[in-house]
């Protein structure tokens, strides 16, 4: 694969330029090797970032589902005094989903003590 040579004196400056040459390579393969660990890491933190959007996505379907079963249960619901807190729920959770964090004043018993993340 590799040939070496013999340096004398009679070849001047030859054998010089092929230890630069060979150090060179050495250089470049060594580089390259550090872009491939550096493209794998890559990959990985890429598989993680799409598993985190995909869990987001998921727990957004799943609030959006909530919602759509409180609008249900509201509608299906005759007016009652306790129909209020259905609707205010529902505003609450939209709300939250849309990151305003509003509490109307008839809602904020019903989370008191629970943390958002």
């Amino acid at each position: 694969m590799h040939s070496l040579e013999v340096c004398t004196a009679d070849d001047g400056g030859r054998c010089e330029t092929n230890v630069d040459l060979a150090n060179e390579l050495k250089l470049i393969r060594e580089q390259l090797t550090t872009i491939a660990r550096e493209m794998v890491s890559f990959r990985q933190e890429i598989t993680n970032i799409n598993s985190n959007v995909s869990e987001i996505s998921n727990r957004v379907s799943d609030v959006e589902k909530r919602i759509a079963c409180l609008k249900q249960q509201a509608t299906d619901l005759p007016s009652q005094p306790g129909a209020s807190k259905v609707e205010d729920s529902i505003a609450e959770l939209k709300c939250r989903l849309m990151g305003t964090h509003k509490r109307s004043p008839a809602i904020t018993p019903l989370f008191d003590g629970v943390r958002s993340k």
